[in-house]
């Protein structure tokens, strides 16, 4: 039956009305704030990565900085404001002709970037230079398919060839907890010289999104990070001789959506079963480089020979590039703590050192170089 609300029915459905209006729009206020700054979880897809012709220019930091790797999950801020530059570079993604290679059996439509300068092999009386890798990009992978350097030892000779296996570094749609893992094998042959050889396999997971600062990306930017970990052994065959070096590191990418390069690059070694940081930038954009910080030149991140290993009698020495006049020299035990610190020498003292696996960190400047040893 139909009947007049009395006022006081009136006034107590008005009240409701509002609270439950009110209700709405608190909970769309909420909605918006997790959709925007770090509660916005984005996914990384093939648009967001580099594509031939890209001239990404980033800024080098001192790896000993302090980057809390194990800050990471969901919603996760990441303020790296503060990072201070001590080199730029500009990487140019090229075709395997581009870079002055031959093709080798890789493909035409690859393109990849000069990754180190020098690479050496322990023992080996030949080292790599110029050394590239290539990748294929589709709506599904972004993968390294190609091999490019050249060997400079008894014969100096340019080398090309395809990954017999590939090596998947991004599987896409790139999303939080996203797991994959894959194994990849390249295998050279050089006329009157031998081979070289690359195995092993990768790890990498999705593992935080959030929103990252850096000095480039002053506000605060929405990111996947992913933990990629490669265990890989890399040889070189000599006349019949084989010579080569494990290599186990970790690389934490943070990618966010149209930059095609990390927003923030950092790689560790695990090589002593303990993560040292080697090697650290973030993305700068294309800007010129500003006045007092060098233009970095080759490698950032060298491989370096010590001997004896294992290590016998007071000392070992690192050998140290011939172009690293002025360098210092850090010592670090399997937890990663810096034992000590030299300046312009390539000896490190060992003698009262306890048995156990050591991590030498050589830097000349804007390069560093990584040695290993056991006592």
């Amino acid at each position: 039956m139909f009947r007049w609300l009395s006022l006081f029915e009136r006034n107590l459905c008005n009240k409701i009305t509002f609270y439950m209006k009110t209700k709405q729009l608190a909970l769309a206020a909420v909605l918006a704030l997790s959709a925007s700054g770090a509660g916005a979880q984005i996914t990384i897809t093939a648009a967001d990565m580099p594509i031939l012709g890209d001239t990404p220019r980033y800024s080098f930091v001192d790896p000993t900085a302090q980057f809390n790797l194990s800050n990471t999950g969901a919603g996760i801020t990441w303020n790296y404001s503060t990072l201070a530059a001590i080199a730029q570079q500009q990487d140019k993604y090229v075709t395997v002709t581009g870079a002055g290679y031959s093709q080798g059996g890789i493909s035409a439509s690859a393109y990849g970037y000069q990754v180190a300068d020098t690479l050496e092999f322990n023992g080996a009386p030949a080292y790599l230079t110029k050394v590239y890798t290539f990748f294929s990009l589709n709506a599904s992978r972004f993968a390294a398919v190609g091999f490019a350097g050249t060997v400079v030892g008894p014969l100096t000779l340019p080398v090309s060839a395809p990954y017999s296996d590939e090596d998947e570094w991004l599987n896409f749609p790139c999303t939080y907890n996203r797991y994959d893992s894959t194994t990849f094998r390249f295998t050279a042959s050089v006329s009157i010289f031998g081979s070289i050889m690359t195995k092993g396999y990768r790890k990498t997971r999705v593992d935080g999104w959030g929103t990252i600062v850096t000095p480039k990306l002053t506000t605060p930017t929405p990111v996947l990070r992913v933990r990629s970990e490669v265990v890989e052994i890399d040889s070189v065959d000599v006349a019949g001789t084989k010579y080569g070096f494990p290599r186990h590191s970790v690389e934490y990418q943070w990618w966010a959506n149209g930059l095609r390069y990390p927003a923030l690059w950092v790689t560790t070694d695990m090589s002593t079963g303990t993560e040292i940081p080697t090697a650290a930038r973030y993305w700068d954009g294309t800007k010129p480089v500003p006045a007092g910080i060098a233009q970095a030149q080759g490698p950032q991140l060298t491989q370096l020979l010590v001997y004896p290993n294992p290590a016998a009698g007071r000392n070992v020495r690192v050998k140290v590039p011939q172009g690293w006049k002025q360098y210092e020299t850090a010592l670090y035990d399997a937890t990663g703590r810096m034992l000590k610190m030299t300046s312009g020498t390539d000896a490190v003292a060992t003698e009262n050192l306890p048995a156990g696996n050591y991590t030498i960190i050589v830097r000349s400047g804007d390069k560093y170089g990584v040695a290993q040893f056991v006592k």
